[in-house]
């Protein structure tokens, strides 16, 4: 959703199954106002974004493989041990 980067505060996000136990995934508050633009890429490619922007994509729709990701994030110290808590 573009622009949402710039949003003085993170958005709540919330498990997508209600529960941390039953899956890791993580979904963000949409407003009535959000636009989000897709951005199509091919088997192989990467996308390269703020962790604050509000971003997504469908459902692995593949059967005999795993969507791999590979994420780098700076935090501080005092996050890293509230997101641990």
């Amino acid at each position: 959703v573009p622009g949402t980067h710039k949003e003085p505060e993170l958005r709540p996000h919330n498990p997508l199954m209600g529960d941390r136990s039953k899956s890791h995934t993580l979904v963000a508050q949409l407003n009535d106002t959000d636009v989000p633009v897709p951005a199509i890429i091919a088997r192989g490619d990467l996308t390269v974004h703020s962790e604050r922007i509000v971003h997504g994509s469908g459902g692995n729709m593949s059967k005999d493989s795993w969507r791999r990701a590979y994420v780098i994030a700076y935090r501080s110290k005092g996050t890293v041990e509230a997101e641990r808590a």
